[in-house]
């Protein structure tokens, strides 16, 4: 059996060659290539993308920086959809103390975008934001989606307009903070709310509800008996009344105050009759309507034999004003 042996030796003066596998060199990719490419990551309009890369002479990673820097200069907090859809999905949140709430709708293009917890979070940080900027003793302020959107959130450095401007880019969709509101209760009041659940909103995220109908309510409680987990439950039922019978107005009260007269005896001759005359007040309330959208009118929700105002009574409540979103209610 002949056995060859081969050595391969490498001088000094590199005499003999050595052998090396190398991977081959990626082809440089053109400018319209890196510009697309940019586009596709960013989600930022190819304009944007054409200036960031030509000043930074198509260096991809400074290019990503100098947008990043350019959007939270600039805020650039929407994103022309080419497909023309309008942004009316999305979600609600609140946000509240014993006396004080915020509610915040955001809006975006679909209910993928919605799910995702980049869109919840700045839901969240909207409402959260809102709450604790406005402090005003006011029973009520209304703010538009602009006025929201130059709020600085707390704890941070950044403004919710340079969030939603950031995650636009990230997701690739138009997101619009819509409105919000802070309702204030009276003195020696409280704050009632109701978040109807989202099938968007995941169970792995607690903490935090989030919704596609949300009420807040200003309330006083007048039972000094009840406790204060009783006086939160049955303001929470009549926040979901709300949300399921959408009244427009509180309305005034109608009920009727009547005096009548009993007589009580007092002597234990059941042949004799003596007594004294005693007057007591009999409250009368009207009907429900259950096509009115007076909430005092309405049947109450969860007994709908009586009015929401003979309901009221009964708890020993008194409603001073509410808030009521729903999804892309206003959305044109």
């Amino acid at each position: 059996m002949l056995r060859f042996y081969v050595t391969l030796r490498v001088g000094v003066n590199n005499s003999c060659r050595r052998f090396m596998t190398s991977r081959p060199q990626e082809e440089p990719i053109s400018d319209k290539q890196k510009l697309m490419k940019l586009r596709n990551k960013t989600g930022y309009p190819l304009i944007n993308c054409r200036q960031a890369l030509k000043a930074t002479e198509y260096d991809m990673d400074k290019a990503e920086v100098h947008l990043i820097k350019i959007a939270r200069e600039k805020g650039w907090s929407k994103m022309q959809d080419p497909t023309g859809k309008k942004a009316d999905q999305g979600l609600i949140a609140v946000a509240k103390s014993k006396t004080t709430a915020a509610i915040v709708e955001v809006n975006c293009n679909s209910d993928f975008v919605a799910k995702t917890a980049e869109f919840q979070r700045i839901v969240k940080d909207a409402a959260e934001t809102t709450l604790k900027t406005f402090t005003e003793n006011t029973d009520k302020i209304s703010l538009m989606g602009e006025e929201i959107l130059r709020l600085k959130i707390p704890g941070k450095d950044d403004t919710l307009q340079e969030e939603v401007a950031l995650a636009i880019g990230k997701l690739k969709e138009n997101i619009v903070i819509n409105r919000g509101c802070i309702l204030n209760a009276p003195p020696g009041g409280f704050i009632a709310s109701y978040i109807h659940p989202s099938v968007l909103v995941s169970a792995t995220r607690p903490g935090f509800t989030l919704g596609s109908f949300a009420v807040i309510a200003s309330m006083s409680c007048h039972d000094v008996e009840s406790s204060a987990t009783a006086v939160r439950l049955r303001g929470r039922d009549l926040c979901q009344h709300i949300v399921g019978m959408k009244p427009a107005v509180i309305g005034e009260k109608r009920v009727e105050v009547l005096n009548e007269t009993k007589v009580k005896e007092n002597s234990l001759d059941v042949n004799s009759v003596s007594g004294t005359v005693e007057e007591h007040e009999v409250r009368k309330y009207p009907p429900p309507n259950d096509r009115s959208d007076h909430l005092m009118r309405q049947p109450f929700l969860l007994d709908t034999d009586i009015s929401v105002e003979h309901w009221l009574e009964m708890a020993g409540l008194e409603i001073h004003d509410f808030i009521r979103y729903q999804v892309g209610e206003n959305v044109k």
